[in-house]
């Protein structure tokens, strides 16, 4: 996530009037992160990683003067779909799976839950968030979830069409369009706040730390994706 947050800080200051994000591998937006780091950062120990880096690439995203396209395939589940939520436009595959899995393993959306507040009414996020169950891209496009759902072949195509179209546009124009549309964001900050609070408090308590460790395991061990998240819900119980 550093690198990335690095390479968008980058096109930002390059001047780059709509950029799309996507996966390298076409069953996976955006894998999620290393659970053992969530367990060590609530223990205060040291991580593999940077734990700031998710959202700080997410706030790069929402401050820079680009429009940001998702261009998603597969799975995108977790933290890939916290991501797709942060950028301006969504385009899906039709066979892509979403999912907001976080409960199953004694958590909550870390870093951008809220903007799933600000898309769907109060009663689909909480059948969303507490079901925690796939849905469909077609799914997702009734919900308002994303923009568009097309072939898996013509994801990417779509995507940078719509990019294209974007910066052919005069930038002030563009400027100013992204501006009056992310301004209503500002309000969602409380919201962040106490979502991110949640979150510290959720990875503090020992059934969390047993349930991502469990869960991590099963994915080290080479579980499927939807299985992990079923041993992580046993330890949780």
């Amino acid at each position: 996530m550093g690198e990335l947050e690095r390479i968008l800080g980058q096109l930002d200051r390059d001047g780059y009037r709509a950029v799309v994000l996507t996966g390298a591998d076409p069953a996976t937006f955006i894998a999620h992160a290393d659970l053992r780091d969530i367990v060590a950062m609530a223990a205060g120990h040291s991580t593999s990683g940077d734990p700031g880096s998710w959202p700080r690439m997410l706030r790069q995203i929402e401050r820079s003067s680009f429009v940001t396209i998702a261009a998603i395939s597969g799975l995108m589940w977790g933290g890939g779909l916290e991501i797709a939520l942060t950028c301006g436009i969504r385009v899906v595959g039709e066979t892509a799976s979403l999912r907001f899995p976080e409960a199953m393993i004694g958590i909550l959306p870390a870093v951008a839950g809220h903007r799933l507040l600000a898309t769907v009414p109060e009663h689909v996020a909480l059948e969303l968030l507490l079901l925690a169950e796939p849905f469909s891209a077609q799914d997702a496009l009734r919900l308002g979830l994303v923009n568009a759902v097309v072939s898996d072949d013509d994801v990417l195509g779509r995507a940078r069409a719509m990019a294209t179209r974007i910066a052919s546009l005069p930038p002030a124009t563009v400027d100013a369009i992204r501006d009056v549309v992310m301004a209503s964001r500002g309000e969602e900050k409380a919201l962040r706040v106490r979502q991110q609070e949640l979150f510290q408090l959720l990875v503090a308590l020992p059934a969390t730390a047993a349930s991502l460790t469990a869960a991590q395991s099963c994915y080290d061990a080479g579980g499927e994706v939807s299985d992990v998240f079923e041993q992580g819900l046993r330890g949780v119980r």
